[in-house]
């Protein structure tokens, strides 16, 4: 589950919400700190047809049970096939979407795989909470 923002920065539907309506599959990928940067080239609002991953410098790798690529340098990612699109919010700016869908494979580098368990310092991850700013969470153990 993921939610791209509605509507682009031009009033049109973003090419990630375009894309995953018209083939029903999706990759989440996992962002970590040291191509943070990267990613934010991805998710600028560009015209279609523009290649993010030439933009942005990250590699594509072929995913194995769906067509979309993942990005290489993710340290997990996820192929996912689409279950449903939840509209959030109003049709302008601050709406959005919530995209649902069924894991079909993941992929996780061994670097970052412990004893059966995610390493959470070596993955580093961090979220994006909009343009420029980012989130990297505390790790709280509880009880």
């Amino acid at each position: 589950m993921f939610a791209p923002g509605r509507p682009g920065y031009d009033g049109k539907t973003k090419d990630t919400l375009n894309n995953i309506e018209s083939t029903g599959e999706f990759v989440v990928n996992i962002v970590s700190e040291d191509f943070a940067e990267q990613m934010v080239a991805c998710a600028t609002d560009f015209e279609p047809g523009i290649n993010e991953f030439t933009i942005s410098g990250l590699t594509q790798k072929t995913c194995i049970k769906i067509s979309p690529p993942r990005v290489q340098e993710a340290r997990i990612s996820y192929e996912c096939k689409l279950n449903q699109i939840v509209p959030v919010g109003n049709e302008g700016p601050g709406g959005g979407f919530v995209v649902i869908g069924t894991v079909v494979l993941f992929h996780i580098n061994d670097e970052v795989y412990d004893n059966g368990r995610i390493n959470l310092d070596k993955l580093n991850p961090v979220g994006r909470l909009a343009g420029h700013t980012f989130s990297q969470g505390q790790k709280i153990r509880l009880k």
